[in-house]
């Protein structure tokens, strides 16, 4: 919303600001020029700035697909100040989904933790996967194994135990997916409620710092009628 009103006040707004103030011979501070300047960039370079745009997010997917900056970008992720702990706790229950289901059916418990690493689509949890799997074969349980990664939390590393020890880990595993799906539903609502009223601030400081460069003109006009 913020965008769309921005592109309309530089596209539509501010030429006619422009052109009134050119007919007055008005001198233009620097944030108006700014704007003015702008607006004419977006109105007769629109096409470039389409054609710059596409060959961005190109570059940007095909550098994503490097594996070394796959995983340093998946690394930042984790380690965001604000969304590091809700992206670990989406891959991790993406994780265990897809490891229950999987062992479920039948597969193997090695097969399923590399499928499941896999699906994950994170390099991070690629390598945690690989590394249970090591550590299952040299002998160790499953919790043990998911102990030594301190991205699954206590809750999940004592179900993957409990459901070892009764014979019930697709069940357990099950219960801890919903655990992590409700714990990342009341994260995303708590951060909901602090971003609202900062977007908001911020969209309405950007809109008025635009409208006051497009008017601070008008007002050392007038200023100087008086």
């Amino acid at each position: 919303m913020c965008i769309a009103i921005i592109a309309a006040l530089v596209i539509f707004v501010v030429p006619v600001f422009s052109k009134i103030y050119g007919q007055l011979g008005v001198a233009l501070p620097g944030p108006t020029q700014t704007l003015i300047v702008l607006s004419i960039i977006f109105r007769q370079y629109w096409l470039y700035l389409i054609i710059l745009l596409c060959v961005i997010l190109y570059s940007f997917q095909h550098f994503r697909n490097n594996k070394y900056v796959k995983t340093q970008w998946d690394n930042f992720k984790f380690a965001m100040p604000v969304f590091g702990k809700l992206n670990k706790m989406a891959a991790t229950a993406n994780f265990v989904r897809s490891f229950s289901m999987l062992i479920a059916t039948g597969v193997p418990i090695v097969r399923a933790l590399q499928v499941s690493g896999l699906v994950a689509n994170n390099e991070k949890m690629t390598y945690v996967s690989q590394d249970i799997q090591k550590s299952i074969q040299s002998g160790h349980s499953l919790a043990d194994s998911m102990n030594r990664h301190n991205i699954f939390p206590p809750i999940i590393i004592q179900l993957a135990g409990t459901g070892e020890q009764s014979g019930q880990l697709t069940q357990m595993l099950n219960k801890g997916g919903e655990f992590l799906e409700k714990d990342i539903d009341r994260s995303i609502n708590a951060l909901l409620i602090k971003l609202e009223p900062a977007l908001t601030l911020v969209m309405g400081s950007v809109i008025g710092l635009i409208l006051m460069a497009v008017y601070l003109p008008m007002f050392d006009y007038m200023s100087h009628l008086k």
